[in-house]
């Protein structure tokens, strides 16, 4: 079964059962994951992390650079300084499961993911400063210098987030309450 039938079989039909909403179509529904990281300004660095997210989440990430250039920080307009990933569809759902089965059961001191990190919308920030639980890069830490980590962006429809952590802890999310 797939995460996209997984959520609709499963998790909507959860969501409604525990009284949040009364109709499927007003269940909140993942919208994408967004990841990104800015390892500063040197040149390796930055496409080190392009690697880095490559490997991770499996599409090629774009680049961000600076609007203005700022004397105080060595910025110069238009310099790269770090790239994100937008995740939708069937590399979100991918991206997702990874994370929740692979990587973050790999990671000693997880406990489960602070509803203090939602906004009041329900979606979800998280800072990853281990990028080497990833199992794909678990062994090229010599070969990645300088990614100090990668944010992490769930996305999900507009609704509380008493219904949006019901929803995330329902795709397998540990949630501490």
């Amino acid at each position: 079964m797939t995460s996209a039938t997984y959520y609709t079989t499963i998790v909507a039909q959860d969501v409604m059962y525990k009284g949040y909403t009364h109709t499927p179509h007003t269940t909140p529904y993942p919208q994408g994951i967004y990841v990104h990281t800015t390892p500063g300004t040197h040149v390796d660095h930055v496409v080190a992390s392009g690697a880095l997210v490559t490997c991770i989440t499996g599409q090629c990430p774009q680049w961000t650079r600076a609007r203005t250039a700022m004397a105080g920080f060595r910025l110069r307009q238009d310099q790269v300084l770090g790239c994100r990933v937008t995740l939708r569809h069937t590399m979100m759902w991918n991206f997702l499961h990874k994370v929740v089965h692979m990587a973050w059961t790999r990671h000693r001191e997880y406990q489960g993911l602070d509803r203090t990190s939602m906004n009041h919308v329900g979606h979800w920030s998280i800072g990853c400063r281990d990028v080497f639980m990833y199992p794909e890069v678990e062994y090229l830490w010599e070969y990645i210098p300088g990614v100090q980590g990668l944010d992490m962006s769930f996305v999900c429809s507009p609704t509380s987030p008493a219904l949006a952590a019901c929803m995330w802890s329902g795709l397998t999310i540990p949630v501490k309450m």
